[in-house]
């Protein structure tokens, strides 16, 4: 009846996979991928998402995105030379992209601290740690077009966030994705939702 936040949107975001793992015991390994053996000519998939990911939150900190370039290729993740530097300069305008949306939503404000909120639903007590909190919005983005499990996670949150209702804090949050981006308004009922 206890409850951690994370534990809640893990069940939310894969139903199936948690109760495999937590009622059956059942852990599904991903399948280890065989070596390459032949040099990448393109950054696709998983690859792509870590990269871009890393060089948003280093565009995000103020830091410049140049010197990732060296660390980035010496990991394998990208081609050796031009071809690789192209690369990554795309990786780097589609950073760039969703870098330009967050700072937007944000303006000039600085984050408020962590919500630690805890919210009790009739016998049940859902609690966590909400961070990444501005004084108009709760924020989250991902370098990834808009899928429903981001949609759920981030709803889940705005739901603990109206319920708790927190002094100084907004209730508003705004999912933002290279693709599009979605505001949540207040909620009267979060509780009752949640539950």
């Amino acid at each position: 009846r206890d409850i951690p936040l994370a534990r809640l949107i893990r069940f939310i975001a894969n139903p199936a996979q948690f109760f495999l793992e937590n009622r059956l015991g059942i852990r599904l390994e991903p399948l280890i991928a065989p070596l390459e053996e032949r040099e990448p000519f393109d950054a696709t998939g998983l690859a792509a998402y870590t990269l871009t990911s890393e060089i948003l939150e280093t565009i995000l900190q103020g830091e410049a995105v140049e010197p990732l370039l060296a660390g980035v290729q010496s990991r394998g993740l990208l081609p050796p030379a031009r071809h690789g530097e192209l690369l990554f300069a795309r990786l780097v305008a589609d950073a760039r992209s969703v870098a330009q949306k967050v700072v937007g939503a944000v303006g000039a404000a600085g984050p408020l601290p962590h919500l630690d909120a805890a919210v009790d639903l009739d016998g049940f007590k859902v609690h966590g740690r909400l961070n990444r909190i501005w004084p108009d919005r709760l924020l989250r983005y991902r370098c990834a077009k808009l899928k429903a499990k981001d949609q759920l996670k981030a709803w889940v949150e705005h739901l603990v966030l109206n319920a708790v209702q927190g002094e100084g804090y907004p209730c508003c949050t705004m999912l933002i994705m290279s693709d599009k981006a979605v505001l949540f308004e207040p909620v009267a009922a979060a509780a009752e939702i949640l539950q």
